[in-house]
C-alpha cells in the first residue's frame, strides 16, 4: 500500500484529507479513485472514507469512529454500545446511534449505520470517549446509558414491572447479569430525571436498586 495511506490507517478520512495529502500529484481525485479500487478506501458517503484495515498492521479504524463521523453530534448506543462494553453476546447487524439531529440511515460498503434523536438534556448525560490508539478516539455510550437508550427508543416495548423487565432483559436480550450488576445506578437516575420515557427508566432503576 502507498506509504502517503499509512498516516492515516485506522482512521476516517475526508476528502479535504486525501487532496492534502496529494498536494504534489496532478489529479489528485484519479489517486483517490485508484485506492477506493485497490481496497485501501473504503467509501462511506460523499467526501468521507474509512482506510481499510490492510494498509498496516495497526488496529483497523472501528465502526464506532465510522459512526461518529457520518452524523453527528451523535454517539455509538443501543445494541452495539451493549456488545461492546459486553453486556450483550451477539454482535448486532446494524450500528444505532443517538443525535440531537432528525433520524437518519446509511447503507455502506461497511454495513447499515441508523440514528434516532432524543431531546438535549437527555443526550448530554453518560457519554463516554474512548481512545484506543493515540490517533484515534470516538464518542459511545456508557452501559448504563446504552441500556437506557435501549429501553426508550425500542418500539413495541410493555414494561410494567421489575419481573418483567428482568424477564425481557436476562431471558429475552440474553444480558450478562453481573456486567449489569456492575452498573452505575446513579447515572441512570439522572436519566430517569430528565423525564425522557420515563415509565420504562424507572423500571430499570428499581432493577439496579435490587441488583
Amino acid at each position: 500500500m502507498d506509504e502517503q495511506l499509512k498516516l492515516w490507517a485506522g482512521n476516517v478520512v475526508t476528502h479535504g484529507n486525501l487532496v492534502g495529502l496529494l498536494q504534489s500529484y496532478r489529479a489528485p481525485n484519479d489517486k483517490i479513485y485508484r485506492w477506493m479500487q485497490e481496497g485501501a478506501l473504503i467509501p462511506l458517503k460523499r467526501g468521507l472514507y474509512m482506510v481499510a484495515s490492510g494498509v498496516t498492521a495497526d488496529t483497523p479504524a472501528p465502526d464506532i469512529l465510522a459512526a461518529n463521523h457520518l452524523y453527528g453530534p451523535s454517539y455509538v448506543s443501543l445494541e452495539y454500545a451493549l456488545f461492546h462494553h459486553g453486556l450483550i453476546i451477539e454482535r448486532p447487524y446494524q450500528i444505532t446511534s443517538v443525535t440531537l439531529r432528525r433520524g437518519k440511515t446509511y447503507d455502506t460498503p461497511r454495513g447499515r449505520f441508523s440514528y434516532q434523536r432524543v431531546p438535549e438534556d437527555y443526550y448530554a448525560i453518560g457519554i463516554v470517549r474512548e481512545q484506543p490508539t493515540s490517533r484515534m478516539a470516538y464518542m459511545i455510550a456508557s452501559p448504563e446509558k446504552a441500556l437506557c437508550d435501549w429501553l426508550a427508543l425500542t418500539p413495541g416495548l410493555s414494561i410494567h414491572s421489575v419481573g418483567g423487565l428482568r424477564a425481557l432483559l436476562f431471558e429475552d436480550m440474553r444480558l450478562d447479569e453481573g456486567n449489569l450488576r456492575a452498573c452505575d445506578g446513579v447515572l441512570t437516575q439522572r436519566l430517569l430525571a430528565t423525564g425522557f420515557r420515563r415509565q420504562r427508566l424507572y423500571w430499570l432503576a428499581k432493577l439496579l436498586e435490587e441488583l
